[in-house]
């Protein structure tokens, strides 16, 4: 030691002694920081862990956010598609309906005309016939005939509505699935709040960062009052033993054989150590005050941690949401080329139908066509009996007229041969000509069937 603290009082000696033991005590009991400066940097190096994490899953998760989008705008394009199948039969089916509910309803109104047309039976009772009862046109009809072509559309209608049924739930299990894709998706994209703004990871780390730093900092600047302590002990006679006194648990660690023994020992006069334990008298007012600000510092790196755990944990959760996205859409992959080969078959189905309709329609008109023909010819039956009719009284009168012009003729000639006979009959011999007293030939002018066919002899005599 120096001339001048040997010459120093015993007293003031002491005091700074026990001082400088009690700031080397409490400097080496701040040393304990090193955990908390230690921990700092595992808060550090776990949230380097979960900021490359977040990069990776960030990135993996806007691949597959954007993959879904271009999937899910192709399966919306292609269910719009199959869509249009379905819309555009459905129309061509209204279109055909249509028509085949007009020709019914012509066949109905026809059917109705046969009902209510009464055939005449005075034909009937003018020949001597009673009809059983009063029959209509529709008596005349096979009623099978259009009641087994309606059945027949029917069925053929009914197999449509079936396919349709099937196509329709077809499209239902495809529109499920796209919801349940959508809702995945909405389900993924929620798992992250603020999808949109900036991530608050690069700011948090850097936080944790900066803490992280001050707090090596702060440890730097209590090691160095330790390490100023430790000094000073050296420059102060009887400085190590109090020391070891002061701190018997760490008798073994003392200052020399400690962190710092290779510290060097260089000479200080009286007005540099007595700087130097100015320095450590001020230094160790702030010491509780640095391990404050370390604890706080790493209560707010823990906090800030947790918050990187928690975006972490929805990152990690939105990728696992991703995963089930991904795993329904390859679902739904595998499932399109039924949903396609379901409307392929609908559109098949119809056409094979369709033209069935269409010619069950065009037979449905023939047969109206065909009972329309008959009312017509009903009705031309009808002027054909009144014809028929009147040539017959125009006969019966010619024939009236012909049986009086005969009966007056026959007369006629009756009294003339009387007249001869009595004139000549007394000059005439009987045997001269057989007819001579003979009686006119009679004629019959009468009605004749037209199924009856007359003898040939039978006309020569009415000749």
């Amino acid at each position: 030691m120096s001339e001048q603290s040997r010459q120093a009082s015993p007293s003031r000696s002491i005091d700074e002694l026990e001082r400088l033991v009690l700031h080397f005590v409490a400097a080496k009991r701040s040393l304990s920081s090193t955990a908390l400066v230690s921990r700092a940097h595992d808060v550090v190096t776990t949230a380097r862990g979960l900021v490359e994490e977040k990069a990776v899953l960030t990135a993996k998760n806007a691949f597959v956010r954007q993959g879904v989008l271009e999937e899910a705008t192709v399966l919306v394009a292609v269910r719009d598609a199959l869509d249009s199948i379905g819309r555009e039969t459905d129309v061509d089916f209204k279109a055909v309906i249509h028509q085949l509910d007009l020709a019914d309803n012509r066949l109905q109104a026809t059917l109705v005309q046969l009902t209510s047309t009464q055939v005449d039976t005075s034909e009937l009772h003018s020949r001597g016939a009673t009809p059983d009862n009063q029959k209509t046109l529709h008596d005349f009809i096979d009623e099978d005939t259009h009641l087994n072509l309606i059945e027949s559309l029917r069925s053929t209608i009914d197999s449509h509505k079936a396919a349709e049924g099937d196509f329709q739930r077809s499209q239902d299990s495809f529109d499920d699935q796209i919801r349940a894709l959508d809702a995945a998706v909405n389900d993924a994209d929620q798992a992250t709040e603020n999808q949109d703004d900036l991530s608050p990871i690069p700011p948090l780390f850097h936080a944790l960062t900066t803490h992280a730093t001050e707090t090596a900092s702060l440890l730097g600047s209590l090691v160095a009052h330790y390490d100023l302590c430790t000094s000073a002990l050296k420059h102060t006679e009887g400085g190590g033993e109090a020391a070891r006194q002061a701190n018997p648990s760490s008798a073994e660690d003392a200052p020399e054989d400690s962190l710092y023994k290779n510290l060097p020992l260089g000479p200080l006069n009286e007005h540099e150590r007595q700087e130097m334990l100015a320095v450590v008298e001020n230094d160790a007012q702030e010491v509780e005050d640095v391990i404050l600000e370390i604890r706080e510092r790493l209560s707010e790196m823990e906090a800030q941690l947790e918050q990187l755990q928690a975006h972490s944990q929805a990152i990690r959760l939105r990728h696992k949401l991703l995963g089930r996205v991904l795993n329904l859409l390859r679902t739904l992959g595998g499932n399109l080329p039924v949903f396609i080969s379901a409307a392929k078959l609908y559109g098949n189905n119809w056409s094979v139908l369709k033209e069935t309709l269409i010619a069950k329609a065009e037979e449905l008109a023939s047969l109206t066509d065909f009972y329309e023909s008959f009312i017509a010819s009903y009705a031309s039956l009808l002027q054909e009996v009144n014809r028929r009719h009147a040539v017959e009284n125009k006969m019966q009168r010619i024939a009236d007229k012909a049986r009086r012009e005969i009966e007056s003729l026959y007369k006629e000639d009756v009294a003339m041969r009387e007249d001869f006979v009595r004139g000549t009959g007394e000059f005439l011999p009987r045997d001269i000509w057989p007819g001579l007293v003979d009686a006119p030939r009679r004629w019959d002018i009468r009605a004749a069937s037209p199924e009856m066919q007359r003898e040939p002899e039978e006309d020569e005599q009415h000749q």
